[in-house]
């Protein structure tokens, strides 16, 4: 009989260890999953700001646009630039947007004046918003995915001894609402 305990109390022990083991793993999933939309999301915000060089140059050939919207973009870039920690930098990117839109404001008035270097780039900065706001909500779907998990029993006290802790969600703003619709058919 007291062989009988000894092989239950084991047998408890064993299943506690992996189930820890287990929740610990999941746990670590989804943060790895988090951290890679995290990722993509700051490569897409990365990506756009090497289009800015390239748009202040060439915007600065635009009558309607003023040289303050130019300096203006160009500080919000360096805000960018010299943020720390993800929140800081959407923070950052997001008063970059709102440069871009006031720019993107000034040229659209003369969109047919524009050269076609320009248009072209205008264009590309579109693909640049489609792709972060792709990346924003798989960010944001991640992120409620985790919090979700965080939530049930076995997790919530894992999380709460490893320190495990909800990010903050993204919200973005974009300069332009980006505008990929595929012409219709007519049969």
């Amino acid at each position: 009989m007291h062989w009988l305990l000894v092989i239950l109390g084991f047998a408890i022990v064993v299943v506690a260890i992996v189930g820890f083991v287990n929740s610990r793993r999941m746990l670590s999933r989804y943060l790895w999953h988090l951290e890679k939309t995290c990722h993509q999301l700051e490569e897409q915000f990365h990506q756009r700001r090497n289009l800015l060089p390239s748009l202040i140059a060439l915007g600065a050939g635009v009558p309607a646009v003023e040289h303050e919207c130019l300096e203006t973009l160009d500080n919000a870039a360096e805000l960018v630039v010299r943020s720390k920690g993800f929140e800081e930098r959407l923070i950052a990117e997001n008063r970059l947007s709102s440069a871009l839109h006031h720019l993107r404001s000034r040229l659209e008035s003369d969109r047919a004046g524009l050269s076609a270097d320009l248009a072209a780039l205008i264009d590309e900065l579109d693909d640049r918003e489609s792709g972060i706001m792709i990346a924003g909500d798989l960010y944001n779907r991640q992120r409620q995915d985790f919090i979700a998990c965080l939530r049930t029993v076995p997790y919530r006290w894992l999380g709460s001894l490893g320190g495990y802790r909800p990010p903050h969600a993204v919200e973005i703003r974009l300069s332009t609402t980006p505008n990929r619709v595929k012409p219709s058919r007519r049969t």
